[in-house]
């Protein structure tokens, strides 16, 4: 059977054809030119690197541009076997389109840049442009590898195929076209997943392939024996048989969920017996003889002709009859002896023969045998009716249904090889009941379908009255088929700046924004370290190497300029001696005028001159130090005081305005003198 994928299109392109040579400066090669080619020359745009990977401030004919480029850019890539690079670009493609459908401007300017006005509908250009470009790009590039003998699960073609199906959602196509479309590729999938136990992807296809066509009895049939599969593949656990038949437990309940929702289907009845076979012996192994009888019960109801289960129940029947006669001897040995006691497994053998066929009995008892049995028979009936191929006609009432079951059973197994014998047969049965009196003329199609089966059963080819088989006709080679590299190629990573301002992974891209916050914040904090440290060391030098006359100016700016410089340093060791030599440095001017007026108040002391005294401890006094006491600070107040008040009890009446600011001036600096200012 072939895999490959086609669509079917109505009408002539109006694109180029899917090749590997789509976008060269020749086009695709044809040699006949179609409509469409002038829109792929949109595919190298003139746009700014802004709007090459940002997608800014485009019009709507450079948003399509952009979009062109972007498949364009996918595609080399998947020629070039550049896998992983391609993943972003058709992922990145696919959102962009999805955006781009809604606006209806873009695709109105495609059809304004035609030269030729062979498109005028915004709507019918998009369609024309989602499907024979995109859609049918990854329909080439999926049967390109869909067309090699041996595929693997993670062949570049399943990759494709999950791109179809994203695109086919986006333009809403019908589920069944769908179907028909992906049904190829989806059933080689499956088979791949299968050979290589990828059982639960393997599943997930088989849904999904079943969501498209619901009504499919092939695809329900699929989807059940993967499962059935499944069931099968586990490897007995070693010592735990009840963790298997918990296992086959859940198959069955999978299984049964689907007979539920589709109870004509036969198939489903024998696999399900299959399985509680299974489940039966895992059960009796692992020591659960009574849910083990129940088990094979089950099997029986929805599969009578396994014969495995009948000789099943037999021996399990006779094991519950040992294990029941066994623990009635023990229990008399224990009531002989008075003091002894079952242990462990002796207790759980107990419990368990006590239980014997009570839940047997119990399910035998309850209507779901019943049930079963009566829903295997309508299935089987109805499924009877589809295979002789009448569902054509109205399918007949239940009752009608399995009178022919019956019937076409007793023909299939007399003894008529004919097709007009059997046939003649079946409208004497039918004439004689008259339930199916009606369908005497369908005998021909019923007497067909007994004999064909009966060959199909015995293994022989299927020809038309004896005749040798036909040839095959060759299956016609699908639309599109582009080859991409097996082997990857050197990888480049995905495009930053694409990936940066794209439409994926916007988790991703915020923490990578944050990153880059983050990144900018570490970078600025360095430099303004950097920075500091320069300025402190620079300050440092200039203080420590500050000599002459504006020495202490030098230190008080450097000092200052050292202080305010940031960096990241907590604890500098230079912090203490720069402010050691800036304290220094604002002390040296006040020091000096204090020295100079400390000489003249001791020269005018011992000569006597109370106003020269006078001025020498007003300019003392009016150089205060910053932070580090004058311990001559109280002989000049004293000094002070002295001169003062001989000066003042010898000025004459009245005062002049020199003597007044003068006593104004004593008056300020009283408070710090002792006495208040009072000559002791």
């Amino acid at each position: 059977m072939s895999h490959l994928l086609d669509r079917k299109s109505v009408g002539q392109r109006f694109l180029p054809a899917i090749e590997p040579n789509l976008y060269s400066p020749n086009g695709s090669g044809e040699t006949l030119v179609r409509p469409g080619h002038a829109l792929l020359a949109l595919a190298y745009p003139q746009l700014t690197w802004l709007q090459t990977h940002a997608g800014r401030g485009l019009s709507p004919i450079q948003q399509l541009a952009r979009l062109l480029m972007l498949h364009r850019l996918a595609f080399e890539a998947e020629l070039a076997g550049e896998f992983e690079r391609v993943e972003f670009f058709w992922r990145e493609c696919n959102s962009q389109l999805r955006a781009a459908c809604a606006r209806l401007d873009i695709w109105g300017a495609a059809c304004a840049a035609l030269e030729q006005k062979s498109v005028t509908s915004p709507e019918i250009m998009r369609d024309l442009i989602v499907n024979e470009l995109f859609i049918d790009t990854h329909i080439a590039f999926a049967n390109g590898q869909l067309a090699k003998v041996r595929l693997d699960p993670d062949d570049r073609a399943f990759v494709h195929l999950a791109f179809l199906r994203t695109l086919l959602e986006m333009q809403k196509v019908q589920p069944a076209e769908a179907a028909l479309l992906l049904g190829p590729g989806i059933e080689a999938e499956m088979e791949v997943l299968q050979t290589a136990k990828r059982w639960d992807e393997a599943i997930a296809r088989a849904g999904q392939y079943l969501a498209l066509s619901p009504d499919d009895v092939s695809s329900q049939d699929r989807l059940a024996l993967l499962h059935f599969r499944h069931a099968l593949d586990r490897a007995p656990s070693k010592g735990d048989e009840i963790s298997d038949a918990k296992w086959l437990d859940r198959k069955i309940e999978v299984l049964e969920r689907m007979r539920s929702a589709n109870p004509d289907r036969t198939m489903i009845y024998s696999l399900l017996g299959q399985l509680y076979q299974l489940q039966s012996i895992r059960l009796a192994n692992g020591g659960r003889l009574a849910d083990a009888l129940v088990a094979s019960r089950k099997a029986h109801v929805f599969a009578p002709t396994l014969d495995v289960a009948v000789e099943t129940m037999s021996q399990l029947v006779d094991n519950m009859n040992n294990l029941q006669a066994q623990m009635k001897a023990v229990e008399s040995q224990l009531r002989a002896a008075g003091n002894m006691t079952l242990n462990a497994e002796g207790v759980r053998l107990q419990a368990e023969a006590r239980r014997g066929f009570t839940p047997l009995d119990e399910y035998m008892k309850s209507e779901h045998p019943q049930q079963i049995a009566a829903a295997r028979h309508r299935a089987n009936a109805r499924t009877l009716w589809q295979d002789i191929g009448l569902q054509t006609k109205p399918q007949p009432a239940d009752e009608q249904l399995l009178k022919l079951f019956v019937v076409v059973g007793e023909l299939y197994g007399s003894e008529r090889t004919d097709i007009e014998d059997i046939a003649a047969a079946f409208r004497d049965k039918a004439s004689s009941e008259p339930v199916i009196t009606d369908l005497a003329i369908s005998a021909e199609a019923i007497a067909a379908f007994i004999v064909r089966r009966r060959r199909e059963n015995a293994g022989q080819p299927e020809t038309e009255r004896g005749a040798a088989p036909a040839d095959p006709v060759p299956e016609a080679a699908a639309a599109f088929s582009i080859p991409s590299p097996d082997k990857r190629v050197r990888q480049k990573s995905e495009p930053l700046w694409f990936w940066l301002f794209g439409a994926q992974d916007p988790g991703y891209r915020l923490l990578a924004a944050a990153a880059a916050v983050a990144a900018i914040a570490v970078l600025g904090v360095s430099l303004a370290d950097w920075q500091g440290s320069r300025v402190k060391s620079q300050a440092y030098s200039a203080i420590t190497t500050a000599a002459g006359p504006d020495r202490e100016k030098i230190i008080t700016a450097e000092a200052q300029r050292f202080l305010d410089a940031w960096t990241l340093q907590q604890n500098d060791l230079r912090v203490a001696q720069v402010l050691a030599l800036r304290r220094d440095a604002l002390e040296v001017p006040n020091r000096r005028i204090r020295d100079g007026a400390f000489e003249q108040l001791r020269q005018a002391v011992q000569g006597n001159d109370d106003a020269a005294a006078i001025d020498a401890a007003e300019r003392f006094l009016d150089a205060p130090p910053l932070q580090i006491a004058d311990p001559r600070r109280e002989k000049v107040l004293d000094a002070y005081a002295r001169a003062f008040s001989i000066w003042f009890s010898n000025l004459p009446e009245p005062l002049s305005e020199t003597a007044l600011a003068r006593v104004q001036s004593y008056l300020k600096l009283a408070s710090a003198m002792p006495n208040g200012g009072k000559n002791p």
